[in-house]
């Protein structure tokens, strides 16, 4: 979740200012933030870098302080973190539950590790779940006081057994599943598109198709798997949708849905 950008994450503010509320512990927002103030902390040094070696390799003199703001060279990593987490909660209308909720979960987290309950494992990696046992913990605490259920999104096996243990919390391993399940009203349109897709009866349908998915996969970021004695750098250009295997493409999963569009 530390890209905000992702399509699905940004789709989340169809349920703003709705009877349906997205809760987010602090503790997942605060992991988000480091990890946004850690990729952005590694750009901007990776930017300097490359400003440096152009002006050696050019013979030239780079002030920092001279290039342009939008640069941001000089900007605080954890600051625009901050900032990018305030508007993308801002946007989704989201509530921020607190990590102990209002009750100390304490002596029954410690309970459950000790007794090796869910979310913990009989593992040696069972003293790194504790995060998420507060996050779960409290999340089931305000199910109780809303007297309502929460839905959970994780494919954390962890996750996953203590949902089924709870009367209060469901848990969905994927967030296009979960979304879908608030938008039935977009799927018998979203159907009939697939089938009408899928008998390539419609070949500007098909070409809006291939457009879109090409359009999709400039977006993504592509990591070459290869060794070399030499080192060696890569750079995405674009991408071109060769052919599509239409017997193996699943039914359509509608993530949002309103009057004029229908989001798969």
């Amino acid at each position: 979740m530390d890209n905000l950008d992702f399509a699905i994450l940004k789709k989340l503010d169809q349920f703003a200012g709705g009877p349906i509320r997205i809760l987010l512990s602090e503790i997942v927002v605060n992991e988000v933030k480091n990890h946004i103030a850690r990729d952005t902390e590694d750009s901007q040094r990776n930017l300097k870098k490359a400003i440096k070696g152009q002006g050696k390799r050019w013979k030239r003199t780079l002030d920092f302080a001279a290039l342009p703001d939008e640069l941001a060279l000089s900007g605080d990593p954890r600051q625009e973190a901050e900032s990018q987490i305030a508007d993308y909660l801002a946007a989704i209308d989201a509530e921020i539950v607190p990590a102990s909720g209002a009750i100390d979960v304490s002596g029954e987290l410690l309970r459950r590790y000790f007794t090796t309950e869910p979310p913990f494992e009989g593992n040696e990696k069972k003293k790194h779940e504790f995060p998420d046992g507060f996050v779960l913990l409290s999340l089931e605490n305000v199910a109780k006081q809303r007297q309502g259920l929460i839905l959970c999104v994780s494919s954390d096996k962890g996750w996953r057994s203590f949902a089924e243990q709870s009367e209060l919390l469901v848990c969905e391993t994927d967030l296009h599943l979960a979304l879908s399940l608030f938008n039935d009203s977009g799927r018998i349109t979203a159907e009939q598109t697939m089938a009408l897709w899928k008998s390539e009866s419609a070949p500007g349908l098909v070409e809006e198709v291939g457009r879109a998915f090409e359009y999709r996969l400039d977006g993504t970021d592509f990591y070459p798997d290869g060794s070399s004695g030499l080192e060696f750098e890569s750079e995405p250009i674009s991408a071109v949708m060769q052919w599509v295997d239409l017997d193996t493409a699943s039914d359509p999963v509608v993530i949002a849905a309103d009057d004029e569009t229908v989001r798969v």
